[in-house]
């Protein structure tokens, strides 16, 4: 200042220019401006036609007939209607209440777990999921109401155990409707389903165990290791059923099955091809959390043998992100 009275004083230069500059928070890689609510468009194209594609699947699975594919299809349509109905209102609520948003990012997000121990990444599997789901939608209500991410969270985690033990009835159907197509119609084919559908549920419970409990004790950890282990059991299961389907092409069938009157006994070969390439398609993006489930299983023996594999832990944690991601 020289004096003269003209100059603004330094402290209200400083002042003024803090209060022109936009009020920014940094979370995870991502820097999320406080501004006004954006739709995601992508988003909400991709939610209009999953909606779409979820009720063309509905109403034919309602109009048809007796078959183990509709069963399989009703418990599968659960945990998907329950997600997509969850989208739906996040969209609303977010629309209507305003949440700030940021730019939507096209590039994979890695995320830094690197500093935690491979057997409690699922501990942190609500954390990480928040900071994958905010980072691809670019919406900020997923921090802001918490409730919202645990509800999704349970849906897709629902969700994937439905798909991994409901396969293992399915593809037995459809062997039997080869192997002994005889007895196959005279089969009950809502119990097998109804009865599995408890593993799924006391797994995602288990899961949500994990998350809220954060404790490293014994107990646990003995949850998390039966969890891997069973996943594990049911993923080389259904690989090897699989394997096996070219073998049971092979085999042959009598005149009256391929006119028999129920199209699970008369297409049964073509309906296995199906299924097949429906089941090694979708358990594809199974494959992350197979891997973090053997490389785990792997880092606890080699804790017992006093091995040290740190490039393991690399690899069973970006595998274990992508799982969420996927």
């Amino acid at each position: 200042m020289d004096g003269s009275g003209d100059d603004p004083p330094l402290l209200s230069l400083h002042l003024d220019h803090q209060f022109d500059a936009e009020p920014t928070t940094i979370v995870q890689d991502t820097v999320l401006t406080k501004s006004e609510f954006c739709m995601n468009p992508y988003r909400v194209v991709w939610i209009a036609l999953e909606t779409l594609f979820f009720l063309l699947i509905s109403v034919l699975t309602v109009a048809s007939k007796r078959d183990f594919i509709k069963v399989f299809l009703f418990f599968l349509l659960l945990p998907i209607g329950c997600q997509i109905g969850t989208d739906i209102f996040i969209e609303v609520k977010a629309s209507l209440d305003r949440f700030p948003s940021t730019d939507v990012n096209w590039y994979y997000f890695y995320g830094d777990y690197n500093n935690i121990h491979i057997r409690f990444l699922p501990n942190e599997g609500l954390r990480i999921y928040e900071d994958i789901i905010v980072h691809y939608t670019s919406y900020i209500i997923f921090r802001g109401l918490p409730i919202i991410s645990l509800v999704s969270f349970i849906f897709t985690d629902w969700l994937f155990w439905t798909l991994l033990f409901s396969s293992i009835p399915l593809l037995i159907y459809s062997y039997r409707s080869i192997l002994r197509p005889e007895h196959t119609p005279y089969l009950a084919f809502w119990p097998p389903f109804l009865h599995i559908q408890v593993v799924p549920l006391l797994f995602a419970g288990s899961d949500m165990l994990l998350l809220y409990l954060q404790s490293h004790n014994g107990v646990l950890i003995a949850i998390s290791a039966l969890i891997k282990l069973t996943a594990l059991i049911i993923a080389s299961l259904l690989l090897l059923l699989v394997i096996f389907c070219p073998c049971l092409l092979c085999h042959r069938l009598a005149l009256r099955t391929k006119s028999s009157g129920f199209v699970y006994i008369r297409s049964a070969r073509s309906r296995l091809i199906w299924i097949s390439l429906f089941i090694l398609f979708n358990h594809t993006f199974s494959i992350p959390y197979i891997v973090w489930s053997g490389l785990s299983t792997w880092k606890d023996l080699s804790v017992l043998f006093s091995i040290d594999d740190g490039f393991s832990d690399w690899i069973a944690t970006n595998a274990f992100v992508l799982h969420i991601s996927i």
